[in-house]
């Protein structure tokens, strides 16, 4: 935990940020570094001086993304986006990497590979002795991978990054997995794309009437409680929009990010695990082949 001395540091430190960030010695930010690489390198779980010192560096890298590039700050970022399963810090340091994506100048000197995010999906042996020493692990994985991976694809940079054909395709490599035989990985990959889309997770069942029924935007949901969205919401899912003369934002992002699934060869990699897997993972990924058709027939 974080002492009386650290905190009036810290405190110290992000005061000098808040006030005059240029003049922020280069030789304190490689310390917060160090401080999160050292306890990476030894598979400790990140406490609150590590939280805090992400925190620190996160806003550096606003106000002052130079000073962040030259210490070496992008690379604990990125590695520290696969380590924590809480949502509002993966959101917070992809939301760094981002930002320093927006602008030719920072694009360029970060040199920002967000294809590594897709490692635990894609490289078998991640964190092998330290991630994955049992199920609750692995699961673990799975789900910081998933919090990063929505955070990038749900913004138009990170999906002009992570699905850029002129370079190693992060989306690629997460597709091309899909023809393995790897039951775990098959049904980490086809949560990712079911909460990407917003459709709701159908239960584990090898009925096709069971899982359809989960998944009827008629049906009641969660949302539509009383002490949620109520009637607003319920409207929302099920009549149509009126919106026709005004471009959706939002509409126009999926078109794009479903025309990088074709590019890419979902369908086919779907068809593959429908007809290849066990009759669980075929049912839902039945369901998603078809709501991927009804949405491309839609948007596209």
């Amino acid at each position: 935990y974080v002492t009386g001395v650290q905190s009036v540091l810290f405190r110290s430190i992000r005061k000098i940020i808040m006030i005059s960030p240029e003049h922020l010695s280069i030789a304190i930010v490689r310390c917060l570094v160090s401080l999160c690489d050292t306890l990476m390198i030894d598979g400790q779980k990140p406490d609150r001086i590590v939280r805090a010192c992400l925190a620190t560096l996160s806003e550096l890298g606003v106000v002052n993304p130079l000073l962040l590039i030259v210490s070496n700050g992008i690379a604990v970022i990125t590695r520290n986006v696969l380590e924590t399963e809480q949502p509002r810090i993966a959101e917070s340091l992809v939301g760094v990497l981002l930002h320093l994506l927006e602008y030719p100048q920072t694009r360029n000197l970060a040199g920002i590979r967000l294809d590594c995010l897709a490692a635990s999906y894609c490289d078998f042996t991640y964190r092998l002795g330290i991630m994955d020493k049992n199920k609750d692990a692995r699961e673990l994985r799975f789900k910081c991978s998933r919090l990063a991976l929505l955070s990038v694809l749900r913004s138009w940079n990170g999906t002009l990054e992570f699905c850029n054909p002129n370079k190693a395709s992060g989306l690629k490599a997460i597709i091309d997995v899909l023809y393995l035989n790897q039951l775990e990985v098959r049904k980490a990959i086809l949560d990712l794309l079911y909460e990407l889309i917003n459709l709701p997770q159908p239960v584990w069942t090898d009925e096709y009437s069971v899982a359809l029924a989960a998944v009827d935007p008629s049906d009641y949901q969660d949302s539509w409680r009383l002490a949620e969205g109520f009637v607003a919401l319920e409207g929302r899912s099920i009549l149509p929009s009126f919106i026709n003369k005004v471009p959706n934002i939002c509409e126009t992002h999926q078109a794009f990010l479903l025309y990088c699934f074709i590019e890419n060869g979902l369908l086919n990699a779907l068809i593959e695990v429908i007809t290849m897997s066990d009759t669980f993972i075929s049912v839902r990924a039945t369901i998603l082949l078809a709501k991927l058709l009804h949405m491309i027939h839609l948007c596209l």
